[in-house]
Parts: structure tokens; C-alpha cells; sequence
């Protein structure tokens, strides 16, 4: 007879799950933005206790961005994405490069945005970026798309410093999202204003409408930094300089082939 091996990362899930239902206070996390942890407080000392178990689920996070999602979801929503929304997630975390030409109302930006802020989330002082062939293109879907995924997960609003001088600005024609462990989500133009900037990854936008000049000498040099971990040293396994190529089926070739 064959004995399996119990998982101890679902019982751990299935346990904070317990929890959750009875509303018991783990001192740990937060049921949502109003949810209050009363007298106690996460310290460095509680986190060291069960520090195998959270580098675990920070391994799982970084290959998975879909099960991070489910755990920022509020529990009593109904949403979750199609098996192919998860495949894509996954596959724009994972590689250096990707394309991907879809019909509208397949969420494309969507899984695109949550991608880039889950990122910001997973790794400390990242530098992620959105470009269209207009700025306040690339203001309009990334507003639209940020504000959607806020009222979906409460929790992810929270990761975001809105203080007074955090530079966080969500206006009409330019976003900038600063998280509260250095982290930064932004949209750039396709102008002189640009060049000399430094970023770890880039969403093209409908990007067989994108210029190829002004993509080639002003974005992509963006790149040519990889991103250090908080020791200073590059972590091999990192998809670094990453560019997700997005959009919809049209009458040419992207000018980036």
C-alpha cells in the first residue's frame, strides 16, 4: 500500500484558512485593510520561528504569481482567472522576453498589469515600467487596470505608500506607484525626456503601434541595468531586463521583429 506524503504547505494554507474563518488573530496577516491585529505585532523575532515556511511560500510566489493573487483576494469574493489567464501570468514572470497578440476582451492588459505589481511586491526596490505610443495612453489602461485590480484585492493597495512625499501619483496623464520597500511602478514617454533612466522590466503596449526608432534608442537602453538583490549580488535564476510584448490582432508586423 502506497503512504503520501502530506504537504506542508496546504496544511499550513488549509490551517490559516481555519483561522481565517474564525476570524483568530495570527499576528501574521491581515484578513483585510480594516481588519485590526489588536496587541500583537509582527516582529522579527515571530518571523524567524517560521522562516522555512515563509521561504517556501516566497519560492512558490515567484514561479506561481497566481497563487500570491489568491492569497491577496478577499475571502468572500467569487473571482478567479481562466486556466489561460494563469498561464499567461506565469509565463510573463518566468522569461526574459514575451509576445503575446490577443482578441480584445482576452484581458491581456489586465494580466499584463497584475504581472509588473506582483513583481514590484515579490522583489525589493524593483523598477518596472509601462510604454504606448502615447503617454496618456499608457496612463488611461494603466489607471483602468490598477484601480480594477485595488478594488479586487484591498490587500495590494496597502503594499503602496500614499503619504504626503512618497511621490506615489496616480494622475491624468502619468503614474507612479512607489511600494512601501522601494519598489516602483511607472509609466515613460516616447520623448528625450526619458533617456539617462534605469528600469528593471518593461510592458509594451500595443506594441505593433510602437515606433521602432524611438523604442530601440529610448526604452530598450532603459534596460541595461539588471536589477541587485538587497546584497548587492544578482540572483541567476531572475528573468532580468525583462520586456512583456503585448496587443491586439492588426493590419501590420510589429516594427521590434
Amino acid at each position: 500500500m502506497t503512504s503520501f506524503k502530506a504537504n506542508p504547505m496546504r496544511e499550513l494554507r488549509k490551517q490559516q484558512l481555519q483561522r481565517e474563518k474564525l476570524k483568530i488573530d495570527t499576528g501574521l496577516m491581515k484578513i483585510g485593510p480594516k481588519h485590526q491585529s489588536g496587541g500583537k505585532v509582527v516582529t522579527e523575532d515571530r518571523l524567524y520561528k517560521i522562516l522555512p515556511i515563509l521561504e517556501q511560500y516566497y519560492e512558490l510566489w515567484l514561479s506561481y504569481p497566481d497563487k500570491l493573487l489568491y492569497q491577496l483576494l478577499p475571502m468572500d469574493t467569487s473571482f478567479r482567472l481562466y486556466p489561460f489567464q494563469t498561464l499567461i501570468l506565469r509565463t510573463n514572470q518566468r522569461h526574459k522576453k514575451t509576445f503575446g497578440t490577443a482578441t480584445r476582451g482576452y484581458s491581456k492588459s489586465f494580466i499584463a498589469v497584475l504581472g509588473k505589481l506582483l513583481k514590484c511586491v515579490l522583489l525589493p526596490g524593483t523598477k518596472e515600467s509601462m510604454v504606448a505610443e502615447h503617454k496618456n495612453q499608457a496612463a488611461q489602461i494603466g489607471r483602468e487596470k490598477i484601480n480594477e485590480l485595488f478594488n479586487l484585492m484591498p490587500l495590494l493597495r496597502e503594499e503602496i505608500r500614499w503619504d504626503k512625499g512618497s511621490q506615489t501619483t496616480m494622475g491624468e496623464d502619468y503614474i507612479r506607484l512607489v511600494f512601501k520597500h522601494g519598489s516602483i511602478f511607472d509609466i515613460v514617454g516616447l520623448t528625450d525626456a526619458t533617456r539617462g533612466g534605469r528600469r528593471n522590466g518593461m510592458l509594451f503596449e500595443e506594441s505593433k503601434d510602437l515606433p521602432a526608432k524611438e523604442i530601440n534608442e529610448i526604452v530598450l537602453p532603459l534596460l541595461n541595468i539588471s536589477r541587485r538583490m538587497k546584497s548587492g549580488e544578482l540572483n541567476p535564476a531572475e528573468p532580468h531586463q525583462q520586456q512583456t510584448y503585448i496587443g491586439s490582432a492588426g493590419y501590420k508586423l510589429c516594427p521590434l521583429y
